[in-house]
């Protein structure tokens, strides 16, 4: 639980300050900022460790008649999702990203688009033509973009990567399920292993070109999750990782229409030009019909409201049910592991069906992109959607419009959400580290945070064990006061070290200390030496059942590294012996303080700039020129 508190010195001083202004009214001139009722708060975020930076990125991308300018729009502005992840702490993952269409064919009715089976949900193919091989190389299905096994480039504070002793067996080795690697080296010098040639950008903008001759039966949830098991397509093996971070991405302007039987629900007219008296007209209003339910369930034209996918049991249901894919999904990934989203038709309260001048049904456009093309609500798709994200998530980021014009924002927002579920940021910059790294104007960085490994996340047999601050591991192990001196301080109070000595606080006391790491900031999250130091950790038993210890660690520490993307310029990262195990998450729990003065009257340096009330320029600025509202708490 996440608590907000405020010292009783703090409160006697803001009463007291309270009554002065009151009596000084009318010396005051310009507006007063409106005071918030708290200074300091504290989140709690879960970090997945036993991850690592892979990130496993499947787009579905429609291939019907109407999606050429949306396909145009993403090859060109998929750059935009890169940008988030080269932001990253560490630069660009390691990433594999795949294409697949919803072509699946239309059962054993076949017409001019749509052949039996379709593209099979095998990645990169598109009407029988392996495009993989046509844009990466012989063999390859999807795009690869990783760091080499077993060797380490020294790389800069700048990210800059100086030198490396890595060699192409560094890259055979990491290579799997038939990938063709080639060490190369990215633009800030750090070696990559890579299965295509020129940038990743161009290498998506072949793979993503699928053309718009696929059927017109989408059936979009049935085709990613047969992409994504590897029983059923074979052919896609080793593009899902072991315990990578998994992002599903859906451009498309239909909504979902996975058939139970595709030979029963898309079988053809009868001729003469007649419709079907059971199934009606062969066209996409059969996947509204037995897909969906509103207030008014008749084949006529009108409005409808309360629309909603048909449920498991439901008589009339002939599309495979929603919960199918929220059962698959779930059992594929944790959820902390998984990002659903699509750029596709919105949903609004109410749905419009129209008929052609043959009286043929169909469902009016939930918007028109500027081409004239329209999309239809994707009220499946949005149910998936709804099921693994926040409400706030589905307006921002899950679940936008295929009518835009511009997706750059949309991808960028998804891209952000990768970026964040694999180095996560506080809302709030630290306390005692509110500058980033460098600490305050006047100390050093000295967090106020606890960490915690939960290994076998959520799982019976779960255990937990504390994670040390590295600022406060020496050389010989864990810091005592015994190993502190006095600080030196500088002109302003910040205190300053003795050669071969770095600020710390043990047990609350501030001081020097012979830290393993300069500053109590490792050059990388593997370090070794961190075993020789530490000693393997036991298991915190509150609350849980530590009978049995045998499932070890190795030893770690946490410490705050430089992520410009994160509101206080920082992130808790881990550095570690050695790889976390299977399902560890980190539990970590920070104080945080407002990025600028939200209490001018209190006598406390709120925002830790060394700057107290009227000395800080926060208390001088308008009202409208700072956001005065009060800090909240995050929880995940």
């Amino acid at each position: 639980m996440v608590r907000i508190e405020m010292q009783a010195k703090s409160v006697a001083k803001m009463v007291a300050a309270v009554a002065l202004l009151l009596g000084l009214w009318a010396c005051i001139e310009r507006p007063m900022r409106k005071a918030s009722p708290s200074t300091r708060s504290g989140q709690t975020i879960l970090v997945p460790e036993s991850s690592g930076r892979d990130v496993d990125m499947l787009f579905l991308v429609d291939s019907s008649q109407s999606m050429q300018q949306e396909q145009h729009m993403l090859e060109a502005q998929f750059v935009s999702l890169m940008n988030e992840l080269n932001e990253m702490g560490g630069g660009l993952p390691n990433v594999h990203v795949g294409v697949v269409t919803p072509d699946l064919g239309s059962g054993s009715y076949e017409d001019r688009t749509c052949s039996m089976g379709g593209d099979g949900a095998v990645l990169g193919r598109v009407k029988g033509v392996d495009r993989g091989e046509q844009c990466i190389g012989p063999g390859q299905r999807y795009l690869v973009d990783v760091e080499p096994a077993n060797c380490k480039a020294d790389r800069g504070q700048d990210g800059q990567c100086t030198s490396d002793p890595c060699t192409q067996a560094d890259c055979d080795s990491v290579a799997q399920a038939g990938e063709h690697l080639v060490l190369t080296h990215d633009s800030s010098g750090c070696p990559r292993c890579r299965n295509y040639e020129g940038t990743l950008q161009d290498a998506f903008r072949c793979l993503a070109k699928v053309g718009s001759n696929g059927c017109g039966f989408e059936q979009q949830l049935e085709a990613v999750t047969k992409a994504l098991d590897v029983n059923e397509t074979p052919e896609n093996r080793g593009f899902v990782r072991d315990g990578s971070l998994l992002a599903v991405i859906l451009i498309t302007d239909e909504d979902d229409c996975s058939a139970q039987d595709p030979n029963t629900l898309f079988r053809g007219d009868p001729s003469g030009g007649t419709c079907d008296d059971t199934l009606g007209c062969r066209s996409n209003y059969r996947c509204f019909d037995f897909g969906i339910q509103c207030d008014v369930n008749d084949r006529t034209v009108g409005v409808r409201k309360d629309c909603s996918p048909r449920k498991e049991g439901d008589p009339h249901l002939m599309l495979q049910p929603v919960s199918r894919y929220t059962a698959f999904f779930e059992a594929l990934r944790d959820p902390n592991s998984l990002i659903l989203a699509a750029i596709t038709g919105p949903v609004a309260d109410q749905v419009q069906i129209v008929a052609d001048s043959s009286g043929r049904l169909d469902i009016a456009p939930s918007c028109t992109a500027s081409d004239g093309t329209g999309a239809a609500p994707a009220i499946r798709i949005r149910e998936l959607l709804e099921h693994f994200n926040k409400p706030e998530d589905m307006n921002q980021w899950a679940m936008t419009s295929i009518c835009a014009e511009d997706f750059s924002s949309a991808l960028a927002g998804i891209g952000a959400k990768v970026r964040d579920a694999i180095e996560p940021c506080m809302a709030q910059p630290l306390a005692g580290c509110s500058q980033g790294t460098s600490g305050t104007s006047c100390s050093a960085c000295l967090p106020t945070c606890r960490v915690t490994d939960l290994v076998h996340w959520s799982r019976q047999d779960q255990k937990q064990y504390d994670v040390p601050w590295c600022g406060a591991v020496c050389q010989h192990g864990l810091c005592t006061k015994l190993d502190l001196s006095p600080c030196n301080s500088d002109d302003n109070g910040r205190c300053t070290c003795n050669a071969g000595l770095y600020p710390t606080k043990i047990e609350g006391q501030k001081g020097c200390a012979p830290l393993l790491f300069a500053n109590g900031v490792p050059d990388s999250d593997r370090v070794p030496q961190l075993a020789d130091v530490l000693p393997q950790a036991e298991p915190t038993c509150q609350g849980l059942d530590c009978t049995d210890v045998t499932m070890g660690r190795g030893a770690a520490c946490w410490y705050v590294a430089e992520q410009q993307s994160c509101a206080g310029g920082s992130a808790i990262r881990i550095a570690r012996a050695s790889d976390a195990p299977a399902d560890t998450y980190a539990e970590v729990r920070c104080s945080l303080v407002p990025a600028h003065e939200d209490l001018c009257y209190d006598g406390v340096d709120n925002d830790e700039d060394c700057l107290i009330d009227a000395e800080d320029p926060d208390c001088a600025a308008p009202v409208d020129s700072k956001d005065s509202t009060p800090s909240h708490t995050v929880g995940l």
